[in-house]
C-alpha cells in the first residue's frame, strides 16, 4: 500500500519534480526560439535560428486544433431499452445529456481554456482540473445547482508519479499519484472549515513562492500577502469510502513546514 504520511507524500512530491523539470528543461529552449533571437535580450535563443518554424506551425495548427466550443454526440447502444421505472428509455437519456453537454460547453466557453492548452501541449504537455462549482445567479437559494468547470494548470505546478509506465491510473503501471500545487491566502484557509485551523496557523506564510511564481523572482521588495503554498495529491489505491462515486483520496499537504516539522 502506497504510504501516504506526510513526509513520505513530501519525498515522493519532490522526485516527481525532479523528473518534471527535466522534460520542461527543453520546454524553456523551445519558447525562447518561438520568440525569435532578438525579442528579448534576457530569453536570447540557444541556437542560431534564421526562420521562427515553432511560430509559424502554432499560428498554422492552432485555429484548426482550437476554434469554436467543442460539440458532442451521445449515442445508446440499446435506444429503446427502458428505465427501471419504465418512464424514460435509454436513448432519450442519452438525448438528454448531448442536450446538457452541448450547452454547458457553450455555456462555459470551453473554447477559451482549450486553447491555454493547446499551446501548452505544442511546448510540452497540457493540464486541466476538471472540478465542480455552484452556478453564479443563485445566490441565497437554498438548492443551488452546480455544474462542473475545467481549470487550465500550469505544467510546472502539475506532478505525478515518476515511477509510471501509463498516465493512466486506471491502467497496470499507472501512476500511483498525481497532483498540482496551489496558492492561498493564510486567512482564507482560517476561514474555511474544511481546513484544520490549528495546522493551518502553525504553517510558515510567504516561504517558496517563487515555486509557484517564478515571475517574482528578483522582486523581495514587494509587499508580503501572506500566502501558503500546498499540494492536492490524489492517491488512487487509497479508498476511504464505501461509495462508488468516489474514487480514490485526495491529500493536501503544505510546503511550509510548522514549527514542529
Amino acid at each position: 500500500m502506497f504510504k501516504v504520511e506526510a513526509d513520505n507524500l513530501r519525498q515522493e512530491i519532490e522526485a516527481g519534480i525532479t523528473y518534471r523539470d527535466k522534460f520542461l528543461k527543453e520546454r524553456e529552449k523551445l519558447i525562447r526560439r518561438y520568440t525569435g533571437r532578438f525579442f528579448r535580450s534576457d530569453k536570447k535563443a540557444d541556437q542560431a535560428i534564421t526562420e521562427n518554424h515553432g511560430y509559424e506551425f502554432l499560428s498554422l495548427m492552432l485555429p484548426s486544433v482550437v476554434y469554436d466550443n467543442p460539440r458532442c454526440r451521445i449515442r445508446a447502444a440499446e435506444p429503446f431499452l427502458m428505465d427501471s421505472g419504465g418512464t424514460q428509455s435509454i436513448g432519450q437519456r442519452a438525448a438528454a445529456m448531448e442536450l446538457a453537454l452541448n450547452k454547458w460547453s457553450e455555456n462555459i466557453e470551453l473554447s477559451n481554456p482549450l486553447f491555454d492548452l493547446a499551446v501548452d501541449f505544442y511546448f510540452s504537455w497540457s493540464v486541466f482540473l476538471l472540478t465542480v462549482q455552484d452556478q453564479p445567479g443563485y445566490q441565497g437559494a437554498e438548492m443551488v445547482p452546480q455544474s462542473p468547470y475545467p481549470i487550465h494548470l500550469d505544467p510546472y505546478h502539475f506532478v505525478m508519479d515518476p515511477l509510471a509506465r501509463s498516465c493512466n491510473a486506471m491502467q497496470h503501471d499507472g501512476p500511483r499519484f498525481s497532483g498540482h500545487m496551489w496558492t492561498a491566502d493564510k486567512d482564507d484557509l482560517l476561514d474555511d472549515d474544511t481546513y484544520d485551523h490549528d495546522k493551518v496557523r502553525a504553517l510558515a506564510t510567504d516561504v517558496d513562492l517563487d515555486k509557484y511564481y517564478p515571475e517574482r523572482e528578483g522582486m523581495q521588495d514587494a509587499p508580503k500577502r501572506g500566502e501558503l503554498i500546498a499540494y492536492d495529491i490524489w492517491v488512487p489505491e487509497h479508498q476511504n469510502s464505501d461509495d462508488p462515486a468516489m474514487n480514490g483520496t485526495i491529500y493536501t499537504i503544505a510546503m511550509g513546514a510548522s514549527p514542529d516539522g
